[in-house]
């Protein structure tokens, strides 16, 4: 398959340039923007969409640089999107959105936001519903948005192919995707199913490994992921999309080839 490199980068504010260059100059054809998080929850003051001047100067270096863009969402009790209020889960979702298209990015990664307890499923089916009401904004601005799967049961977001196919039957949105977080999948057992269930619906991938213990970010081949076997689904569902690392380990991209051509013959 031919394959479309991408990473993440949490950048405190900073020069921006430098980034574009190290990024260009290794061979990457794709940025995922995120702000830092302390705990799980983004730090307000580091999201630079927030900030247009920002996001401007982001989105004409993309340009320069004929980067193409990805996004994001904040994460964190703000941004819960199946446990808010209504109308106030459509503004923060409406909101993140903006901030995606300030940058040209057409894909935004976000955390539905679930309950814990015993309405989880109802708040999953309450998060389609919110995806829904903004879909056609969403259209309007040319943003896929892609849904992440975390590792728990926790308030993040889904977590299996159960929750997954709950969330992608209420949701009757044409721009509703999918992220696939490997490193997340691998610690919850279900990589492998979660890469061929929802075939059209993938579109975005977070990149790393583990060792099914804990959310290491670790480079391809240090955990215990089976790369060909998940180039070998990734074929079968016809996933032609980004490979997006999302790593917090240094290694520059020509290195990640190399790695990552030794463990799959795909």
């Amino acid at each position: 398959m031919k394959r479309k490199w991408s990473k993440q980068v949490k950048p405190q504010p900073q020069p921006l340039r430098p980034i574009f260059e190290e990024m260009a100059a290794e061979g990457y054809r794709m940025i995922e923007w995120r702000a830092p998080t302390s705990h799980g929850i983004t730090v307000p003051e580091t999201d630079l969409m927030a900030d247009p001047k920002a996001a401007e100067k982001i989105r004409r270096l993309s340009e320069e640089f004929h980067m193409e863009l990805a996004y994001h969402a904040p994460q964190g009790p703000l941004w819960e999107f199946g446990v808010l209020s209504f109308q106030t889960a459509v503004s923060q979702l409406r909101e993140c959105i903006r901030r995606s298209s300030s940058i040209n990015a057409g894909i935004m990664t976000f955390h539905l936001g679930v309950s814990e307890d015993e309405q989880r499923i109802e708040s999953i089916r309450r998060g389609a519903g919110i995806i829904q009401e903004v879909s056609p904004y969403a259209e309007d601005m040319g943003i896929w948005l892609c849904v992440e799967n975390v590792f728990e049961f926790d308030r993040c977001s889904v977590a299996n192919v159960e929750e997954c196919k709950i969330l992608f039957e209420a949701a009757d949105s044409s721009r509703l995707r999918f992220t696939l977080d490997t490193g997340h999948a691998n610690l919850y057992g279900c990589l492998y199913q979660l890469a061929e269930f929802f075939p059209e619906q993938l579109a975005f991938t977070h990149i790393h490994d583990n060792k099914g213990v804990s959310d290491e970010h670790r480079i391809p081949g240090r955990g215990t992921i089976d790369w060909e076997r998940l180039m070998s689904c990734f074929c079968r569902a016809g996933y032609a999309g980004p490979l997006n690392f999302e790593l917090r380990e240094d290694c520059t991209l020509p290195e990640l080839i190399r790695t990552f051509d030794g463990l799959t013959r795909i």
